[in-house]
């Protein structure tokens, strides 16, 4: 698989991720997430993906795709799921 694609394939996987919202008890306008798995399992084959470009000697010549804070997002998202 080219390593150009994979930076496409990973934004492509997030755009068809839903977060579920379900009310919380019976306070108005106060909800909480609902099962986290999909949007866990993405963000993992997410991580794995990007991890697989970065460590790749190849990388050089599509770096800026993945630039912009991208991968300090990508660990914070970690974190906050871990948390979860």
């Amino acid at each position: 698989m080219h390593l150009c694609l994979r930076p496409v394939q990973v934004s492509e996987k997030w755009k068809h991720v839903e977060l579920s919202l379900r009310p919380y008890k019976a306070l108005r306008d106060t909800y909480v997430l609902g099962g986290v798995d999909e949007v866990q399992q993405v963000l993992e084959d997410s991580a794995v993906m990007m991890a697989a470009v970065s460590a790749s000697r190849y990388v050089a010549g599509i770096r800026c795709v993945g630039r912009g804070g991208g991968s300090r997002r990508g660990e914070q998202s970690t974190s906050n799921a871990r948390r979860w």
